[in-house]
């Protein structure tokens, strides 16, 4: 069975710096999660991490995200560092791009 999350939450804010196509971003991005193991599940442990974000588009159908989320308990890990790589193929639709915290994706 093993550790298990029982609630989570993932959430960025983004501002753009260069307007031009929204080259460059900075923000800030935060991920909560409550875990708990077969044994103590009547005790879960909170897992609170916040960091820096910044996203930057060297192309109109590229981009890269980086976000060093810190952990602010003992009991997580002191670093999550998530480098992201990303790539428009084929036709743009309407919607524009989906934005998403990088601690979301690939997962």
């Amino acid at each position: 069975m093993g550790s298990r999350p029982r609630v989570g939450v993932r959430a960025s804010l983004a501002v753009p710096i260069l307007h031009e196509r929204e080259k460059l971003k900075l923000g800030l991005e935060m991920q909560y999660r409550n875990h708990t193991d077969k044994d103590t599940r009547g005790r879960p442990v909170e897992l609170i991490e916040l960091g820096p974000s910044l996203a930057f588009k060297p192309t109109r159908h590229t981009r890269i995200d980086f976000a060093p989320l810190f952990g602010t308990t003992n009991a997580g890990p002191n670093l999550q560092l998530f480098l992201i790589f990303s790539a428009v193929l084929g036709p743009k639709e309407e919607g524009g791009e989906s934005e998403a915290p990088a601690s979301t994706r690939n997962r």
